[in-house]
């Protein structure tokens, strides 16, 4: 079976530049890990001088949202965040049909546009997403 993680991280990233295109503004940093381990897919920054309003994506391709992921994105916010920098969300993109109620209410669910799951494997959505 072919991991289908980074199909979705690139589709997520399509997303987040569609929305936040103001690249003077908007940062967007792929695959941020940090010490102890703790990985996010991706990290968006908004920028207002010096001041950073940060938010946290984890894009789970599983059937169900762990209690790992859920940890992890807490734990990454956590470091991610500091003096002049302001974590804001805490989002975790899934693919639609996705178990997500280890997810605490402080976490902002998104869905991972052009995907689904079939027979509990992710599949591309045909005509939604050109071609990797």
């Amino acid at each position: 079976m072919i991991n289908p993680k980074p199909g979705l991280v690139k589709a997520v990233l399509a997303k987040l530049r569609q929305d936040f295109p103001d690249e003077k503004r908007w940062l967007i940093h792929p695959k941020a890990t940090l010490k102890g381990n703790h990985r996010v897919d991706l990290v968006l920054d908004e920028m207002n001088g010096n001041y950073r309003k940060r938010s946290v994506i984890r894009v789970v391709h599983n059937i169900k949202v762990s209690g790992l992921d859920v940890k992890g994105v807490n734990e990454a916010a956590k470091k991610m965040s500091g003096r002049y920098v302001k974590i804001i969300n805490k989002i975790i993109f899934i693919v639609p049909g996705a178990d997500t109620s280890t997810v605490p209410t402080d976490f902002v669910l998104k869905v991972v546009p052009g995907f689904s799951f079939s027979e509990n494997e992710v599949v591309r959505v045909d005509g939604i997403m050109g071609k990797d």
